[in-house]
């Protein structure tokens, strides 16, 4: 029954997002900050999971879940925003072009796609460790290129040397997570170590590199970078921006403690403030200040139940015979 109702859920979720698209404007900001929420979970996961092939750990429990994520990348394609500028500025050059711009986004959804087609199975060859390897160095060039036209582009003149890894970090954190918490409850009780590991391994890599990015704008008094900082503080000042890796030093301690027992809430919470941080990365730069509408949580709403729908229809079977070597 819980599966029906979150299928069903879909059918109005793609209406809202269907009106917020063709609306554009001040819409067109919140779908932006929702679509890429959405975007981030199998990017995400497609990251992950070829970090794990190529370490000779695709056949793990975790590695299931986040396969089972993938097929989200069809309604991130579907609803990706590339023939609706009207939420980025007109910037001169050819590179910013309308046709341009859509050749490329084009290009690297379809690269995209093909690798969630080939890393969607299980490893079946001994080349897949290799695969994994070469396949991460793609994914991290798309998504440094696909950051400067989703999000940099947003605040022309910036161009902050670590942006397409600070997305890529989040959306890391977000579709392990959320693998985490579709673990079955005994497989997530059972390797609760190993995955807090995981989860804290990507959470000091974020905050590394939100931290390493503000102190080069601080150290170098960069105006505007800091401008963009400073959009993003929601009235707290330039202190803000710390809010962000200070995460860390809640998070370690709850998965260092019991990780049975805060696994679970810590993967909430974490991937909570991923979503969260894909708004905090392009609605500033459009509204001049960081702040949540009701079309934000009217947009994100509907993407998450998109995604809902279609875990539900493909809900998949993780493995809980897997032996803890």
């Amino acid at each position: 029954m819980s599966r029906r109702l979150a299928g069903l859920a879909g059918v109005p979720a793609v209406a809202v997002l269907v009106w917020l698209l063709l609306a554009g404007g001040v819409a067109m900001q919140s779908y932006l900050g929702a679509w890429l929420a959405l975007a981030a979970l199998p990017l995400g996961a497609l990251s992950v999971l070829m970090g794990l092939e190529a370490a000779g750990a695709a056949d793990r429990p975790i590695a299931s879940a986040l396969r089972r994520i993938l097929p989200l990348m069809i309604p991130a394609v579907l609803a990706a925003p590339v023939l609706e500028r009207s939420a980025w500025p007109d910037l001169p050059g050819a590179w910013f072009a309308r046709d341009a711009f859509l050749v490329r986004q084009a290009l690297v959804l379809l690269a995209w796609g093909l690798l969630v087609l080939l890393f969607a199975r299980a490893p079946r060859t001994r080349g897949r460790r290799i695969a994994g390897g070469l396949g991460l160095l793609v994914h991290v060039a798309l998504v440094t290129l696909a950051a400067t036209d989703w999000i940099a582009s947003l605040h022309p003149g910036l161009l902050p040397a670590d942006l397409g890894l600070v997305l890529l970090s989040a959306q890391s954190g977000a579709a392990a997570s959320l693998a985490i918490l579709l673990l079955p409850a005994a497989v997530r009780n059972r390797d609760a170590g190993r995955l807090a590991v995981l989860l804290t391994v990507l959470l000091a890599v974020w905050a590394f590199l939100h931290f390493t990015q503000f102190l080069i704008v601080w150290s170098a008094d960069l105006p505007r970078e800091a401008d963009w900082y400073l959009a993003r503080s929601g009235g707290l000042g330039a202190g803000a921006p710390w809010l962000l890796p200070a995460s860390l030093g809640v998070a370690v301690p709850l998965l260092a403690w019991r990780p049975s027992v805060t696994l679970a809430p810590c993967a909430v919470g974490l991937l909570a403030l991923h979503v969260v941080e894909m708004f905090w990365l392009v609605t500033p730069s459009l509204r001049g200040r960081f702040s949540i509408t009701w079309l934000d949580l009217a947009a994100l709403l509907a993407m998450a139940g998109v995604a809902a729908a279609l875990l539900a229809v493909r809900p998949g079977r993780l493995a809980v015979r897997h032996a803890a070597p």
